[in-house]
Order: structure tokens, then C-alpha cells, then sequence
């Protein structure tokens, strides 16, 4: 596996994963200060809504991952091409790519769900959501990039192959 495609697949795995940790984070640490607003999902009533539709919230993960994913693997991929051309990219850079993958699409995305449900309450304000989302853009990208900084272990089948 090339360099580049191992950069990718970091991004790809690790991206939306540490974006969807860091919303839960945000969303309790906003509960227990008790900031209520439509930017941030209720712990109590997410993890009620698990218990009870625990198949539904796996559909509605599988249809919103490309959501998570597109932005990531653009990440992954305009960090890759810094790193070919400019032979680095440092890690600012690679999650300045991230907030501006994720942020503006995710301004998009709530404009158009608000457009198409406005009687939903729950769709939050196009600005503070896509800011949101390109914070966890942002931060989210960090992982990505150490993980993807170190270099790979070469596989060996036994302590003779040292």
C-alpha cells in the first residue's frame, strides 16, 4: 500500500470517528452546563433513543457516514498532495484543510434541511452548526494526522526476522 492511499485510509477511519466522539463530548459538556440549544443533542434523550432504536440509529449512521466521510477523505486527500508537493504538511494545515472540508458543506446541509423541514426545531441555525462543524473539523483531523505522521511498522513474522 502506497504512502499516500495509507494517508487516505487514516483519514477515512480515524476522521469520522473522532468527529463523532468529539460531538458527544461537546454535547455533554453543553448539558452539564446546561446550554440547551438545537447546536448540541440531549445525552439523555440520545441515549434513550439508542436503547429504544437501536436499528434505526444504525440506519440513519449508515446513511449520514458519506456526510462524515466525504469531508474526510478530502482531507486526507489535500494533505497527501501538500506532503507530495511541499514534501510536509504540518499539522495546522492538514486540520485547517479539515474545518474548511467539513464546515461550509455542513453550512449547506443545514440550510437546505431548514429550507425543506422548516417546522423541524430540531435542524440547528446554518451558522452556529456549520462552525460546530468545522471545529470538529478541525480538531478531529489532529488524530488523523499523528496517526498518519508515524511511520509504519514493517510486519514480521517472528522474533528471527529482527
Amino acid at each position: 500500500m502506497t504512502s499516500r492511499a495509507r494517508l487516505i485510509l487514516v483519514y477515512a477511519f480515524v476522521g469520522p470517528v473522532a468527529g463523532a466522539l468529539l460531538y458527544v463530548g461537546f454535547s455533554a459538556a453543553a448539558g452539564a452546563l446546561g446550554l440547551r440549544t438545537n447546536v448540541f443533542m440531549d445525552p439523555d434523550l440520545f441515549r434513550q433513543a439508542m436503547a429504544q432504536t437501536a436499528g434505526a440509529a444504525g440506519w440513519q449512521i449508515a446513511i449520514s457516514a458519506p456526510l462524515s466521510l466525504t469531508p474526510a477523505l478530502l482531507t486526507g486527500w489535500l494533505t497527501a498532495r501538500r506532503i507530495e508537493k511541499a514534501g510536509s504538511c504540518p499539522w495546522w494545515v492538514s486540520c485547517l484543510y479539515g474545518a474548511l472540508a467539513s464546515g461550509p458543506p455542513g453550512v449547506i446541509f443545514l440550510w437546505a434541511a431548514r429550507a425543506a423541514y422548516p417546522e423541524m426545531a430540531i435542524i440547528p441555525h446554518p451558522l452556529p452548526g456549520g462552525l460546530l462543524i468545522g471545529l470538529i473539523g478541525f480538531l478531529g483531523t489532529w488524530p488523523c494526522w499523528r496517526l498518519a505522521a508515524k511511520k509504519p511498522i514493517p510486519y514480521r513474522s517472528s522474533p528471527q526476522n529482527l
